[in-house]
């Protein structure tokens, strides 16, 4: 497919331009509605309190706003009737609510109440209220409805009284406003004043005696008046100013009006919705179509102390316009896409905004695409633009002729299929390529060939890409490409090879890392953002120095930087914008008026002293002056809930906490309502400082007694306000008071009492049966080692020792009496310890069980094992307790059993029920089993030293509270098919203990 002919895309590119709706630029804002926890989004009035908080008049009721959640009241919660016009203050801090035929109501000491209702049929009707202060009747509220009379009250007993009504001509009131202690009425005969109870014509030079709908406080002292079509501003007793009302609507007459601090001059029109105009420009700046109010009635409108503006709709909920030096740009006014990848400002003033979908040029408050050449079925993806004399040069995604030259509108367009470029002073251009190099031309749209060409890493081709080129006052060439930074130093042509020095910085943590964006500032530095975050080469030093924080800001994945007019650092990333000012760091981010946090691009234009930020949501002015002019709103933490299960309070300095609702909940606000979702908050309790970022702290389960409790609000640059302090007293129980305390101390040192001199008396007894059992326990031991060398066993060896030197066999029995030896060595030595480690208990056994193989002609055998997961070498055992009863499965089990006799010994261990780790010591023998034993054998003859062992396990395991700790099980009468005997010897934590 041939592309289009560029004379045909230019007529396309004009029809666009005539069938686009381009609306000027307006302030981020927050919108409320019914969904959004208002009663109804019919709105009637808006005020905010001396307090700072936003109250909110509708049809649903009356709301209090405090930046974080809505609190409404209705008729159950004191107003006269739940649907309200008017609001309005007085010094003192009561808040009076009028309905439109049911009276007033008023907010006095934390409670609402009537404050007038005339029940005797001549009851007027409300629409608006406002308050003057009277010399001899002190302050009033005034009541009135469009067509009708004035009615004041005057505060008698807590109640209004009615004081003698006002009329104005014809009853042709429109609206009232207080300013500058003078009370100036809109009639549709021209300007009144209240003067003396009456309503006085003015005379005002200029002034048409005409309809006249709004009057609202001017800058400077004036004041401005709405009418049909035109706004007066009047100063003095003339007309200063006048301002035509140009834009289409249903109504041009002016019902609602403010000037705000700035200057600029809010306005609406009857059903037509909300306009501005630039205080700078003198421009209308069309609020209404933006937001979609083009055919609403603005029922209120206000500046609170933060600058931000509030209008009230009909049917449409509340906005909010925050933050006003951001202007934003996207989709809605002309941009071709949201994603503003490249952005920059000519000298001649228009902005021109590099998109995913094309270049968009801002000119005379309006966007225009000039005619590109995009691929088919794929759009025009712009990586860079930038301005050389007069001409915008663009690198992106283009298709066809390409470099191409469009002339649009006046601006010379050079377009590049390329990532990267850059203008040299001597006017040759440096084009990236996407392969691991550059190129430099003479002039790329006259000639077909480069002067010639350079890798960058390498020489060979790579797939990486050069994001950004710049060549700073020295001649040296910076590229910021995804594998790092790379300067070329002295590029020159020599033998018609293109040539230069080449650098890298792999050991910097920013430059080592994919670079976004070069930037060379006034002294000749050269900035970087990339991944890891922004770094500068000094020419001064030669060095670089990186940051990947600063001032707590996390400046990972940065994508541009700028510098204003005061030579201010402006960091864009990819979650957020950041000015550093010194030492000060300036956040701004999708939570206070930036559309997203993703900053993908950073334009100043000093001459208007505005930067433009281009973000993956659209296109952003802000405009410096007015930013620094802002005044700064400290976040005054306000405590505006208290929440145990039952019981929301007031609030005071003391917080009292009934002894059955110990789970309580704070809630706070920083009465920000710009951006309060950037606060954090710093709280302590009882000293303990912690961090959140939610309006509410909760406790669970608060002691007793008075609880110190401190928070202070950060706003999202930091700006602290003030602490605030208070006192949480938890009432305690009887139970937990000091007198019943006392009682328990009283019956505690009684019993103690009773119980030392019952102890006393039990303890020399308990000390005696100890004396007893121990002295048992060491004769136990000494019977044990007595019967461990048991005459029996020694008589019998030295039998077996003659037998083999009668036999001649002298060898055999040398080593029969040496294992003898060792064996009688280990026992006596053991005698002296209380335990003794597996590994020793085990040898001891060996030695004694082949003694008895010899002198059994190996009639049996033998098996000693440990479970893997059992250290022999770290667990110590009683001492004596296992050979006794080895010895007892040889003599009276195997002994008497015609097959060949197998004994195994199994250290284990074991888990109760109780989850107690147990060890277990099983013994077991193939012999005839403990019940024929018992038979052939008189029970005299059952091995002493069995009996020994298992009376001294018997008496530990009473003295340590432990279970019985000997099972003896005959095998013969658990299987028809088995013999034997098992012996389970079982040792508590308190019987085995761990060495090292």
């Amino acid at each position: 497919m041939r592309p289009a002919p560029l004379s045909l895309l230019i007529v396309f590119g004009c029809i666009s331009l005539l069938f686009t709706g381009v609306k000027a630029e307006i302030p981020p804002y927050h919108k409320f509605t019914a969904s959004d926890g208002l009663p109804s989004s019919t709105v009637f009035d808006i005020l905010q309190d001396r307090d700072g908080f936003i109250w909110i008049a509708g049809l649903g009721g009356v709301v209090k706003y405090d930046g974080l959640r809505f609190t409404t009241f209705r008729a159950k919660d004191g107003l006269n009737v739940t649907s309200t016009v008017a609001l309005a203050q007085k010094t003192n801090g009561d808040i009076f609510f009028g309905s439109y035929e049911n009276g007033i109501s008023v907010l006095r000491n934390g409670k609402i109440r009537n404050y007038f209702r005339d029940t005797d049929g001549k009851q007027f009707l409300c629409s608006y209220l406002f308050i003057t202060n009277d010399p001899q009747k002190g302050e009033l509220l005034w009541i009135y409805k469009n067509s009708g009379r004035l009615h004041p009250l005057r505060d008698i007993g807590g109640k209004g009284a009615r004081l003698p009504e006002v009329k104005v001509e014809k009853n042709a009131t429109n609206r009232v406003a207080v300013i500058n202690d003078r009370v100036l009425i809109t009639t549709n005969f021209g300007l009144y004043e209240l003067k003396a109870g009456q309503a006085v014509p003015l005379d005002i030079d200029g002034l048409p005696r005409e309809s006249l709908f709004k009057v609202c406080r001017g800058r400077d002292g004036s004041f401005l008046v709405g009418s049909s079509g035109m706004i007066y501003r009047v100063t003095g007793s003339r007309v200063t100013e006048r301002y035509r009302i140009t834009v289409p609507a249903v109504s041009n007459e002016v019902n609602e009006m403010i000037e705000d601090r700035s200057g600029n001059i809010w306005f609406s029109l009857v059903n037509g919705g909300i306009y501005m105009i630039d205080r700078r420009t003198g421009a209308e700046i069309d609020i209404a179509t933006r937001t979609g109010l083009k055919n609403t009635n603005i029922t209120s409108l206000i500046e609170d102390r933060e600058g931000n503006i509030w209008i009230g709709t009909y049917g449409k909920g509340v906005f909010c316009f925050h933050n006003r030096y951001l202007s934003i740009f996207n989709e809605f006014d002309g941009l071709s896409n949201n994603i503003v990848n490249s952005v920059m400002v000519t000298p001649t003033g228009e902005v021109v905004a590099g998109t995913t979908d094309g270049v968009n040029v801002l000119m005379d408050g309006k966007f225009f695409r000039p005619p590109g050449f995009s691929l088919p079925a794929q759009p025009e993806y712009i990586y860079h633009v930038d301005k050389s004399a007069n001409t915008i040069h663009v690198a992106g995604v283009f298709y066809g002729r390409i470099p191409e030259v469009v002339n649009y509108r006046g601006l010379n367009f050079k377009l590049f299929n390329r990532p990267a470029f850059h203008t040299r002073k001597g006017g040759t251009m440096i084009l990236a390529l996407f392969s691991n190099g550059i190129d430099l031309w003479t002039d790329p749209f006259t000639t077909d060939k480069p002067i010639g060409e350079i890798r960058i890493f390498s020489d060979s081709v790579m797939v990486f890409r050069i994001n950004d080129i710049m060549e700073d006052n020295r001649g040296n060439i910076w590229l910021a490409t995804s594998k790092g930074l790379c300067r070329v130093r002295d590029l020159k042509l020599k033998s018609g090879k293109l040539t230069g020095e080449r650098t890298y910085f792999p050991d910097d943590i920013v430059a080592g890392a994919p670079l976004k964006s070069v930037t060379i500032d006034r002294a000749g530095d050269a900035w970087f953002t990339g991944e890891k975050g922004i770094a500068v080469y000094r020419q001064r030093t030669g060095k670089i120095t990186s940051w990947t924080k600063f001032g707590g800001a996390d400046l990972s994945q940065a994508t541009s930087i700028a510098f204003d007019a005061e030579d201010r650092l402006w960091i864009g990333t990819m979650s957020g914008l950041y000015i550093i000012d010194g030492s000060r760091v300036h956040r701004f981010n999708r939570m206070n008026g930036l559309p997203s946090s993703e900053v993908l691009s950073l334009s100043c234009d000093t001459g208007k002293n505005n930067m433009y930020i281009g973000t993956s949501d659209g296109l952003v002015r802000f405009d410096i002056a007015l930013y620094n002019s802002t005044p700064v709103v400290k976040p005054d933490v306000r405590f505006v809930g208290f929440h145990d299960r039952t019981t929301p309070g007031p609030l005071s300095t003391t917080i009292e906490v009934q002894p059955e609702n110990r789970n309580i909940r704070l809630d706070f606000s920083p009465l920000l309502f710009a951006s309060p979702d950037a606060v954090t908050y710093r709280y302590g309790f009882d000293g303990k400082y912690t961090t959140t970022d939610d309006g509410f702290v909760s406790f669970a389960n608060l002691d007793p007694g008075e609880h110190s409790f401190s928070i202070i609000a950060i706003d999202g640059n930091s700006h602290p306000g003030k602490p605030l302090k208070m006192v949480i007293d938890v009432i305690p129980v009887f139970t937990e008071t000091l007198g019943f305390r006392l009682i328990l101390i009283s019956i505690f040192l009684v019993v103690v009492f009773i119980g030392v001199r019952v102890r006393l008396n039990s303890s020399a007894k308990k000390a005696a049966e100890e004396l007893k059992m121990t002295e048992r326990i060491n004769e136990l031991k000494h019977q044990a080692l007595s019967a461990m060398m048991n005459p029996h066993f020694v008589f019998n060896s030295l039998n077996s020792v003659q037998y083999l030197v009668n036999s001649n066999r002298n060898e055999d029995a040398n080593n029969y009496i040496a294992m003898m030896a060792q064996l009688m060595r280990k026992n006596l030595d053991a005698s002296a310890s209380g335990f003794i480690l597996i590994s020793e208990e085990i040898d001891r056994l060996k030695l004694y069980l082949e003694l008895e193989k010899m002198r059994f002609s190996d009639k049996f055998d033998y098996r000693i094992s440990v479970d893997d997961g059992l250290s022999s070498q770290t667990i110590m055992i009683p001492n004596m307790i296992i050979q006794p009863f080895v010895e007892n499965s040889i003599w009276h089990g195997l002994s008497d059993s015609k097959s060949d006799g197998l004994i195994t010994i199994h250290f284990g261990m074991e888990e109760d029920s109780a989850s107690n780790r147990i060890l277990r010591i099983r013994i077991t023998d193939n012999g005839i089993g403990i019940s024929n034993a018992m038979k052939k054998r008189n029970n005299e003859h059952i091995s002493r030293g069995m009996s020994i062992i298992e009376e001294r396990l018997k008496l530990l395991s009473v003295k340590m509270e432990i279970p019985k700790p000997i099972v003896i099980d005959d095998l013969g009468e658990k299987a028809i098919d088995s013999s034997g005997t098992e012996i389970i010897i079982s040792l508590p934590g308190p019987l085995y203990k761990y060495t090292g």
